[in-house]
């Protein structure tokens, strides 16, 4: 996790944790005070289309992961707390507003990458990125018996278009800032009742 001091903020965009707190606290408090003998991990998060009901699955699952994490301070334990927003988390706001933010991590909708990128107020994530850490089929595990060629890593296993859009640097000196975590085909949904019923053909003969 990131210093949040250093004012690097990863632009998630999925690998972690979330919760189902939004932040609704008055100026000047705490609302993970009931969590300070953890870790806590703050999640910006847009509150868009997709719902977070598979954020609070993937939070559940990371508070038991490191259930036993020992932090600063003889903390134990992380607790996720997420922060759902909307405008507030389009590019523009966020170039100004990212650097004194609290969020250690945003998961992000139509966000502008490249001139994230170009603010300097993103984390670099190329370690996590390029880290051979998982086997073939991409389960986070102990490959250290695995030979060299069932070894993966986050950026092998991405396609070729997200691996030329998340790569800031080059094919041999890769620079990655954010991870993609879904995608959604493109298109127009009509009903096709009504336009049968109202002859609405865009063929003249039907």
């Amino acid at each position: 996790m990131i210093n949040s001091k250093l004012f690097k903020r990863f632009i998630a965009i999925a690998l972690s944790c979330v919760t189902l707190l939004s932040l609704t606290a008055c100026a000047g408090s705490d609302p993970y005070a009931d969590y300070s003998d953890k870790t806590v991990l703050e999640i910006g998060n847009v509150d868009a289309g997709l719902g977070d009901e598979w954020l609070i699955a993937v939070k559940t699952e990371f508070e038991k992961a490191y259930a036993d994490y020992e932090g600063k301070d003889g903390k134990k334990g992380v607790y996720v707390g997420i922060d759902n927003k909307s405008t507030e988390f389009a590019t523009p706001q966020l170039v100004v507003n990212m650097p004194s933010n609290s969020h250690d991590v945003y998961i992000l909708a139509n966000a502008s990458y490249q001139t994230l990128c170009n603010a300097g107020i993103l984390a670099d994530l190329t370690d996590v990125m390029t880290a051979k850490n998982y086997d073939k089929d991409g389960n986070l595990t102990d490959v250290s018996a695995l030979p060299d060629n069932e070894k993966t890593s986050i950026a092998s296993r991405m396609v070729d278009f997200y691996e030329d859009y998340y790569n800031n640097g080059t094919e041999t000196n890769p620079s990655y800032f954010g991870i993609p975590y879904f995608s959604t085909p493109g298109g127009i949904i009509y009903d096709a009742d009504f336009f049968n019923d109202s002859k609405l053909y865009l063929n003249k003969n039907g």
